[in-house]
C-alpha cells in the first residue's frame, strides 16, 4: 500500500546510499521507534519486544509524520501492481511453471468495527479506511482479469476475522492456518492432476 500513496517512493526502496540500486536489500530510511542501547539485549524476547514497542512513541512511520489521512490514493499504484503481476506472469512462463495468485486476506473490509480500525494503522500509509477498501477491492480486480480463474486462490473468506490478523495483513497463527487449508485445498486438484499425467 505504500506506493498507493506516494507514487515516487518505490524508486527509493531499494537505493543504497552511494547511489547503487539493490534487489537484495531495502533500505528504510525513516526509522519507527527512536533506538535505545539495550534494543540489543531484549530481540530475542517476544515479551521484552512487545513491552519496548508498547510504550514506545512512533517517531513518524514509514511515510513520515501521521497527518490527516487522504479520502483517496495515487490511482497509480493499481498500474505498478498490474505491472508486477504481469512481470511475474512472464516470469512464470519462461520457466514453464504454473502461477496461483492469491486474493489476499485482509482485516480491512467495509464493515469492520471502528475499534478494531485502530489495529490497521492507516496513517503508515496515509490515505483512509475507505480509501483501503477500495484499492483491495481494485487489487482483485486486477487479479481477475489478469490470471485465469482456475489459478486464483480467493483467501478473502477469512478478511475481517480479528482473530486471525495481528494488524492490517499479518495474519495470526490462527489465520495462517486457515490461509494454509483454503491454499492448500486449491491447489490439491492441479497436484493430483499433475501427478496422474505423468
Amino acid at each position: 500500500m505504500y506506493y498507493f500513496n506516494k507514487f515516487d517512493d518505490i524508486i527509493s526502496w531499494r537505493t543504497l546510499p552511494d547511489g547503487s540500486w539493490n534487489v537484495d536489500k531495502t533500505v528504510i530510511t525513516t526509522p519507527l521507534l527512536k533506538p535505545y542501547w539495550f534494543d540489543y539485549l531484549i530481540r530475542p524476547s517476544q515479551l521484552l519486544t512487545k513491552v519496548r514497542t508498547r510504550f514506545s512513541n512512533n517517531l513518524s512511520g514509514e511515510l513520515g509524520p501521521n497527518r490527516q489521512l487522504a479520502d483517496t490514493y495515487d490511482q497509480r499504484g493499481l498500474i505498478i501492481f498490474r505491472e508486477n503481476l504481469r512481470l511475474l506472469k512472464s516470469a512464470a512462463s519462461l520457466f514453464g511453471a504454473k502461477l496461483f495468485v492469491a486474493k489476499q486476506a485482509t482485516l480491512i473490509t467495509a464493515d469492520l468495527p471502528v475499534e478494531e480500525r485502530k489495529r490497521c494503522n492507516y496513517e503508515y500509509h496515509g490515505f483512509s479506511h475507505e480509501a483501503h477498501v477500495d484499492a483491495f477491492r481494485q487489487i482483485y480486480r486486477i487479479i481477475e482479469e489478469e490470471i485465469e480463474p482456475e489459478y486464483i486462490i480467493d483467501v478473502t473468506s477469512i478478511s475481517g476475522t480479528p482473530e486471525f490478523f495481528y494488524d492490517h495483513i499479518h495474519p495470526t497463527e490462527l489465520g495462517a492456518k486457515k490461509i494454509a487449508e483454503i491454499v492448500s485445498t486449491a491447489l490439491l486438484p492441479h497436484i493430483l492432476a499433475n501427478n496422474t499425467a505423468k
